[in-house]
């Protein structure tokens, strides 16, 4: 699962709500796809202004919190 790069501010809810999926599927692949995120986010994140760069700081700051304990 990809988080779409030019996905708006309004789908921060839904998107923290997949990295909460994503971390209780203990999946390589669900691994994978956070990690991507995570990088994909913090790319784009220079590029952004106002509430939409504050909702995406709070979501890389979420995604290594999900993926720290991942395995256990």
């Amino acid at each position: 699962m990809q988080i779409p790069a030019n996905a708006p501010a309004t789908y921060a809810a839904p998107r923290r709500t997949m990295v909460d999926i994503l971390k209780v599927q203990q999946t390589l692949a669900s691994y994978a796809a956070l990690r991507g995120a995570h990088d994909m986010l913090r790319a784009r994140l220079l590029s952004l202004g106002g509430d939409e760069r504050l909702q995406t700081e709070d979501l890389i700051a979420r995604i290594p919190a999900a993926v720290l304990p991942y395995y256990c």
